[in-house]
């Protein structure tokens, strides 16, 4: 009887997923989540860096972010995870990805983290917030806006068409003197089904958001869960 050998299978890459730590300022305020991938596509490409990419009809760069940001509000410490087919030099990556990033993107740092570890989304739970520098006027009907708020026992809001209350999502929410004026800075949940925005912050407070900008300073994980295979 005539045997057939099975074709070899191929040997999959041993991919190397790196946690990067960068900013979103400037022009790119105004970029948007899907075009903030293809930005980073393109920084990676620049760089010479070898990004795995996705299986299938459509493969994509395995590129995960950890929280869409709002058009509008820049962020000053934003999580991104890469996978890539060669180990990267952590120790000239934030420079390759500079010298190649258009302004307004920034590697801040970059650290492999295991395999295994879940999808930032599935992490994510709080983003720390900070306004620019309010005058005065601004301050002194901030400072009792902020009271009442934070008072409340709930906050109707809607987005999307449907209700929701934006007082749960209000973590810590408090008003710094500065100057003649101050800044507010909130904290707000930023979990899956559960994410305070910012501007909507504002709004309650009776602050026009266009007048008002924003920069997301931090964004906190939940603790780490390692996948059980």
């Amino acid at each position: 009887m005539e045997t057939t050998n099975a074709s070899p299978s191929i040997p999959q890459p041993v991919l190397t997923r790196v946690r990067v730590i960068f900013s979103k300022t400037g022009p790119l305020i105004y970029t948007g989540a899907l075009d903030l991938q293809k930005i980073w596509e393109r920084v990676l490409r620049r760089a010479k860096l070898n990004v795995a990419y996705t299986q299938g009809f459509n493969p994509g760069p395995r590129i995960n972010l950890a929280s869409a940001i709002p058009l509008g509000i820049s962020g000053e410490h934003e999580l991104a995870d890469f996978w890539f087919n060669d180990p990267p030099d952590l120790t000239v990556f934030c420079d390759q990805v500079n010298r190649a990033a258009p302004a307004g993107l920034q590697a801040i740092s970059a650290e492999v983290v295991s395999l295994s570890t879940p999808a930032l989304q599935t992490r994510m739970d709080t983003a720390e917030y900070r306004s620019s520098l309010l005058s005065a006027e601004q301050y002194i009907h901030v400072r009792e806006a902020v009271q009442c708020l934070l008072a409340a026992d709930n906050l109707p809001r809607e987005r999307r068409g449907k209700p929701y209350d934006l007082r749960p999502l209000i973590l810590d929410l408090k008003i710094v003197p500065e100057g003649d004026g101050g800044r507010l800075e909130m904290s707000l949940a930023s979990r899956e089904g559960a994410t305070g925005r910012a501007d909507e912050v504002l709004s309650a407070l009776e602050l026009d958001p266009s007048e008002v900008s924003i920069a997301r300073t931090k964004l906190l994980l939940k603790p780490d869960s390692r996948v059980v295979k």
